[in-house]
């Protein structure tokens, strides 16, 4: 990879040298082919579970889930403790 400086002038730290530079080609032709692998989607049925499913819903249910899943195992550890702490003392 070589880093041309912005000004030619006054090139910075880091900056490819003159003859680096000059070394530099353009690469042409097709470097990476582009293949289209999506097969058309096919028409499905309308049923009553699809009427009434909740996209919106669902997502921010789970992301709430995602989010909140290390407090809530903390609080089922620390209760779990309690309990077996309040059994030891019985």
């Amino acid at each position: 990879m070589i880093l041309f400086p912005l000004k030619a002038k006054k090139p910075r730290k880091g900056d490819a040298s003159e003859e680096d530079i000059k070394k530099a080609t353009q690469l042409s032709g097709k470097l990476m082919p582009v293949k289209p692998d999506s097969k058309r989607a096919r028409a499905l049925e309308l049923t009553e579970d699809l009427k009434n499913f909740k996209a919106y819903q669902t997502l921010t249910q789970a992301k709430s889930h995602a989010k909140l899943w290390g407090i809530r195992a903390k609080k089922a550890k620390e209760a779990e403790q309690q309990d077996e702490i309040a059994k030891g003392k019985k």
